[in-house]
């Protein structure tokens, strides 16, 4: 993945030059989590995380066993859970 060369804070894909339909589905990043500015890690469209902070991993094992099933609540869901330890998501 690399950042949209048009600068916004879309990440694009390297491998396909269009979204094939397992890719719409999955949606390779749905939240962004940022600590300050830095983002510290993102969930993916299936709803796991990808960090290498151990904090943000912790947070996110706590509660996974009480995430909404529709991506969209679960998305919006993770996002407050997120803003209320501290955490900024987009």
């Amino acid at each position: 993945f690399r950042r949209n060369p048009a600068g916004d804070d879309r990440i694009v894909c390297t491998i396909h030059n269009t979204s094939p339909a397992q890719c719409k589905i999955y949606r390779c990043v749905a939240v962004r989590v940022y600590s300050g500015d830095t983002m510290v890690g993102y969930i993916t469209g299936m709803g796991a995380l990808h960090s290498n902070d151990s904090g943000l991993r912790a947070l996110y094992e706590s509660c996974v066993s009480d995430l909404p099933a529709s991506d969209e609540e679960r998305d919006s869901w993770l996002s407050g859970f997120f803003k209320t330890h501290g955490y900024r998501t987009e």
